[in-house]
């Protein structure tokens, strides 16, 4: 078993624990089950732009196959797992029709469908689900509060991204803002020019996206039907550091519920301390609360990348951590050395990991900081562990406020400092500034996640910091 295996196995035993212990009060029991469901959950994206923009590559792309022909009539199609493969569908008219073996039956629909819905067997999809949008200028608004409500991240695929685009996106609810792209698409037409295209729209529109990238559908998906993977074209497409991208979004994902399980079972030791180990037997695939019972993780052990031994504890481990009180232990850890960064990938399966294994090794160099850089993750760090330590040692901790404290302090000092060029270094900038505003959220909602939200937020930065400096 993989040491990402024992972190959910550990993180949901845990869990389990706790909703089968009966003294986890009502109030805490709905937010154990969301952590714990949230372990079975894709991460959902959403592929979006004006009709005629091809938003179909990039569902084949993301989906590692042809699922969507060019000339695929859907309005909106949703892709997500299953063994049996189905297409459910509603016509122009509002008929609904049903399809075994999808792929091979879309021929027969008229021009204009308004759903369909795809459950297929791809290892993509154990992982992902994606939805892909149509969205009308005229009804943006509506439209995009409807897509917000079934998205992780956005990607709004665009050639130009004109005024109507961008009358379109001011629309769309912050949190989806927070977690988006702008995905310049037909980037075979820049000759050599992607990063300068890149770098003028980002100057342009950082504040309305997380990420812009340029991507050519067309080279990446004929670098990856090549035999083998064409890695030089598929790079130059700007595939490769799309899906590395997403891929980082993937493992964010994942670990930050595997944080929020961590506490929260940290946060209610008491409750499980004594608790016999033969009442977790039958639970270690997930308790039976439900009708049915769940279905294996559709993300997979292998999206969650674990960044911390602490967090990849087996139960033996947790249940030492419990006994000892030790609810702050990995923000207070000033540790040295964290894992190498992943390897760009050609898919989002893990599969495929292998065939970018040297790009990653040029570009992990490549993110390595300068000593005066060195210097201030180092200083980061330093005040990330210290806030651990305080609240590891207060009987009592004020989670919110020490968590608001230090993270202005932290994002006081960074507007200090001269503006990097290295870009694993802004990237610690960026995840210092949205985690101030995350927090400084959380402190007003003050609700019975707020805390487990201001840790997990916390400790995000410190890896990345951590990450940094052993480049």
């Amino acid at each position: 078993m993989s040491q990402k295996d024992d972190a959910i196995a550990a993180a949901r035993e845990g869990l389990v624990s706790l909703l089968h212990c009966g003294k986890l009060p009502e109030s805490k029991q709905s937010t154990a089950q969301t952590i714990l469901d949230k372990f079975d959950a894709p991460l959902r994206i959403s592929v979006l732009g004006c009709s005629g923009i091809d938003m179909n590559g990039v569902v084949n792309l993301l989906a590692g196959e042809d699922v969507l022909l060019e000339s695929a009539p859907f309005n909106t199609a949703k892709f997500a797992y299953s063994a049996d493969e189905t297409l459910d569908v509603v016509l122009s008219d509002g008929t609904k029709k049903s399809f075994v073996a999808p792929l091979e039956n879309v021929r027969i629909l008229d021009a204009n469908v308004p759903m369909a819905e795809f459950c297929l067997d791809l290892p993509a999809l154990k992982k992902i689900s994606l939805l892909k949008s149509d969205i009308p200028p005229a009804n943006a608004e509506r439209a995009l509060h409807w897509v917000s409500e079934q998205s992780d991240i956005a990607i709004w695929c665009t050639e130009a991204f004109a005024a109507d685009e961008q009358a379109a996106w001011a629309t769309v609810p912050d949190k989806m803002r927070d977690n988006s792209f702008l995905l310049r698409l037909g980037a075979e037409t820049l000759e050599g020019r992607r990063g300068e295209v890149e770098q003028r729209l980002r100057d342009r529109f950082e504040d309305d996206f997380d990420h812009v990238l340029c991507l050519s559908t067309r080279d990446a998906l004929a670098a990856k039907a090549a035999e083998p993977i064409d890695k030089a074209l598929f790079k130059a497409s700007g595939a490769s550091q799309f899906i590395s991208t997403i891929k980082k979004y993937l493992d964010r994902y994942q670990q930050h519920y595997l944080d929020q399980a961590d506490v929260f079972v940290l946060e209610h030791a008491d409750l499980i301390a004594q608790e016999p180990e033969e009442d977790l037997v039958g639970y270690a695939k997930g308790p039976e609360l439900k009708d049915e019972a769940p279905e294996e993780s559709v993300n997979g052990s292998d999206q969650a990348e674990v960044l911390d031994s602490e967090v990849q504890a087996p139960m033996s481990e947790l249940e030492s951590k419990i006994a000892s009180g030790n609810l702050f232990a990995e923000l207070a850890t000033n540790a040295d050395a964290q894992p190498t960064p992943e390897p760009e990938l050609a898919t989002i399966n893990d599969a495929e990991d292998a065939t970018e294994a040297t790009e990653a090794q040029q570009n992990a160099a490549s993110d390595g900081v300068d000593e005066t850089e060195r210097s201030r993750l180092a200083s980061v760090v330093s005040m990330l562990s210290e806030v651990g330590a305080k609240l590891e040692n207060e009987s009592e901790p004020n989670v919110l406020e020490h968590s608001f404290d230090v993270i202005t302090q932290v994002t006081d000092t960074l507007e200090t400092w001269v503006t990097s060029e290295n870009a694993g270094f802004a990237r610690v900038c960026e995840l210092a500034e949205d985690a101030n505003d995350t927090i400084q959220l959380l402190c007003v909602e003050a609700n019975d996640n707020s805390s487990l939200d201001a840790v997990s937020t916390l400790l995000q930065v410190k890896r990345e910091a951590q990450r940094l400096l052993v480049a």
